[in-house]
């Protein structure tokens, strides 16, 4: 049986020791070492805030920790407060079983006491399983991160060609230019973070 709680001191290491799954899905052009990284600070520096405005809850089975999620409170770009999952994590062997439903009900349930109307999430475009999870929770796309390599542009540009010149690979002369300006991105990016 699956017990959702709050984190406790003694859980540190078995949730430190679960980060390394917030990897799956990262885009593959991203180094591993550096994601790495990032995500074991993220949720290092998450046990270290718990408290008033974070809170870490753990799914237990028995004394061994399968799952955490850990969630706060976030201005979005609107101004508007909401609560933010940073990280959900389950074991391998236990995603489909309902352990992930219950830790978002969890954190879903700690931002509904603290009167916040919404909750929000970010998670790798290739993370199907927690895209699925997502999806049937009744979350929905509202807004989306595009990249593109950016660095090789300078080597396969044509002085001769004023729209390849300046790196624009969006143009094309059968295209229309007004396909990708400045002013078309994606409502909120500026203002989007990881908490």
């Amino acid at each position: 049986m699956i017990d959702i709680r709050p984190m406790q001191a003694r859980d540190r290491g078995a949730v430190l020791e679960l980060a390394d799954r917030l990897t799956v899905g990262v885009a593959s052009w991203r180094a591993p070492e550096l994601v790495l990284r990032a995500v074991r600070s993220w949720v290092s520096g998450d046990i270290d805030k718990v408290g008033e405005e974070l809170m870490i809850y753990v799914a237990a089975e028995g004394a061994d920790v399968v799952g955490f999620v850990a969630v706060t409170e976030d201005t979005h770009w609107t101004g508007e407060r909401d609560a933010y999952i940073g990280e959900l994590v389950i074991r391998p062997d236990l995603e489909r079983q309902g352990v992930g439903r219950q830790l978002v009900r969890a954190a879903e349930l700690w931002a509904s006491a603290r009167g916040l109307r919404r909750i929000r999430l970010s998670t790798g475009a290739a993370n199907t399983a927690a895209l699925s999870l997502y999806g049937a929770l009744g979350y929905q796309c509202e807004d989306v991160t595009l990249s593109s390599g950016v660095a090789d542009l300078r080597d396969r540009a044509d002085p001769d060609d004023p729209d390849r010149s300046t790196g624009d690979r969006n143009h094309d002369k059968g295209a229309p230019a007004e396909a990708v300006t400045p002013t078309s991105r994606v409502p909120g990016s500026p203002g989007h973070r990881r908490p």
